[in-house]
């Protein structure tokens, strides 16, 4: 029997913003006092009325769906999930508390963006039920949900590429592009029609959407096309960091000719230590003075993009570097 291992950190988000209601409340400078939908709302109608919106006072407002509705929406997703990865049991992970990364030394704090965003009010309550229930586990070992999804996912690869029993597979269930490197078995309920066995090099995807650049991908490729990249959902930026433009576009044009990982890797390596150097120090989001290299800049990315494959999983970037021959 198949097993799935679901994020319900993400499922909790989801399921409990699905039937809230929210706007904005504004006092204007003259002192008057209106509702709009929400922020861009209210821009326009300041142009409109020439009114500096900078000077308006804004307060959040939303009213959920009560409880029991929020509970049975919870309950369809999960369903909706299980059966979307054509699993037969499931179990799901959920995180309380910071994980390791939250120590790690970044210029921008991890996942500090999120700091003041306004939350589903429910969403914490819907992460404890999950908890109440046989199948709800919280994340431990000072590790993320993120984490654990992926452990379960990479210990039931293992076992399939032992045995070739697609029973023994588990299949991780995320929206989280993270996920994408993982490998093993994967499906994504937002992007996927039936679940996918990831493994090996990969591929990248790069396309235009509306008069942006965006890239997707999945193995090994999309782990080193994240450290290019950044990840601005986790506040991670390793190209503002070095003072670079680097995006999507640039990004497939390094890694498109890259037809093996070690050429991948070595062009991660080689593009890091051209934006680094040997000597190079910065600030830390706490105002810590950090002295380091290319390779420690890369390190610090390193832990925060790629996923754990077991309790005590401590891969370095350095030892991934020389097994494929890198110089360091």
């Amino acid at each position: 029997m198949t097993k799935a291992a679901l994020d319900l950190d993400i499922l909790a988000f989801k399921a409990s913003a699905v039937g809230e209601v929210r706007y904005i409340e504004a006092e204007l400078p003259n002192g008057s006092f209106d509702t709009f939908e929400n922020r861009t709302a209210l821009k326009k109608y300041c142009k409109i009325v020439d009114v500096d919106y900078k000077q308006c006072v804004i307060e959040e407002q939303q009213f959920p769906e009560d409880w029991g509705t929020i509970v049975h929406t919870a309950k369809a997703m999960v369903k909706s999930w299980v059966q979307g990865a054509r699993c037969d049991s499931y179990i799901g992970y959920v995180g309380l508390e910071d994980s390791f990364r939250n120590d790690l030394p970044l210029p921008e704090k991890y996942k500090g963006n999120r700091e003041g965003v306004l939350k589903p009010v429910y969403v914490d309550d819907l992460k404890h039920w999950f908890l109440e229930q046989s199948w709800g586990i919280e994340a431990t070992e000072n590790l993320e949900s993120d984490d654990w999804i992926s452990i379960e996912q990479h210990a039931g690869w293992m076992k399939y590429k032992k045995t070739g029993d697609q029973n023994d597979l588990v299949c991780g269930v995320t929206t989280d592009k993270d996920h994408n490197s993982i490998f093993g078995l994967s499906y994504n309920p937002d992007k996927m029609e039936v679940p996918k066995i990831i493994h090996g090099l990969g591929e990248l995807y790069c396309n235009k959407r509306g008069t942006a650049w965006k890239m997707e991908g999945w193995g090994t490729k999309w782990l080193i096309a994240q450290h290019l990249l950044g990840d601005s959902v986790d506040n991670l930026h390793p190209t503002r960091l070095a003072g670079k433009m680097f995006g999507p576009v640039k990004t497939d044009k390094l890694l498109s000719q890259c037809e093996t990982r070690r050429d991948s890797w070595f062009a991660l390596a080689d593009t890091y230590k051209e934006w680094f150097g040997d000597n190079f120090t910065y600030q830390t989001w706490d105002g810590k003075e950090v002295n380091t290299d290319w390779l420690g800049v890369l390190e610090l990315y390193f832990k925060c993009f790629r996923m754990k494959r077991w309790v005590g999983d401590d891969l370095q970037i350095k030892d991934v570097l020389e097994e494929h021959g890198y110089e360091i």
